[in-house]
């Protein structure tokens, strides 16, 4: 029964190890595999961010540009309502 502590130390740092891995694991797909899921993971458990579902931002425009296959970029303009409309008029 002596051994008793010994063994459960060792379970203890094995299972540290093991969260030690797969939280650096974790750490470099969200911070250079492009893995989104990895980063909103990490930031949610790491630096407190929330999922309540509430914006706080207004919603910014987007720009989306294309490349050209002479390698020149070209800017796609967002359509607003009034050209939707006609658009779907049309």
């Amino acid at each position: 029964m002596e051994r008793l502590p010994d063994v459960k130390d060792a379970v203890k740092r094995g299972k540290a190890r093991k969260i030690e891995a797969v939280a650096e694991s974790l750490f470099q797909k969200a911070t250079s595999g492009g893995n989104v899921v990895a980063a909103i993971f990490f930031l949610k458990a790491q630096a407190g961010w929330k999922d309540d579902g509430s914006s706080h931002e207004e919603p910014q425009p987007l720009t989306i540009n294309l490349v050209q296959p002479d390698g020149t970029t070209r800017e796609l303009q967002p359509i607003d309502d009034k050209a939707r409309a006609v658009a779907e008029a049309e």
